[in-house]
Formats: C-alpha cells, structure tokens, sequence
C-alpha cells in the first residue's frame, strides 16, 4: 500500500528513483539485489553527483547478477 506525505528537500539531498526491477535482480543463487543493498550505496555515495551515483549502482548490480539471467526492467 502507498500512503501521502510531504517532505522538505534542501539543496544537498538527492532523490534516487528506480523500477522494482533493480531491487528483484537476482544472482545466480537466487537472491535478490533487495533494498538494503541499495540504500547502502545511497548511503556510502551521499554526497556524489548523480552521473556518480547510477554509475556506482550499474556497476555493483552488474557484479552482483553477473552471469544471471536478466529477466526484469532495470
């Protein structure tokens, strides 16, 4: 379920939107890219430029799927 909110950004925050597609990836043992992983690297990237940020993302996802079938949007 979604629910309605609103929230002040200041000029240092980022807002990373991305497809269920990149947290169902799975490796080749069945597991999931999942969102924890995700905000790790958000976290670890704070600060970053964004071009830095999806570059971080695309290469840790590749790594983590490497050699798994891709069967989601990205």
């Amino acid at each position: 379920s979604y629910g309605e909110g609103t929230i002040q950004l200041s000029a240092k925050d980022t807002i990373f939107a991305y497809s269920d597609g990149l947290v169902e990836a799975e490796n080749t043992a069945g597991e999931f890219f999942d969102y924890g992983r995700v905000e790790d690297l958000l976290r670890r990237m704070a600060g970053e430029s964004p071009v830095a940020v999806v570059g971080v993302m695309k290469s840790e996802l590749e790594k983590f799927t490497y050699q798994a079938e891709k069967s989601d949007d990205i």
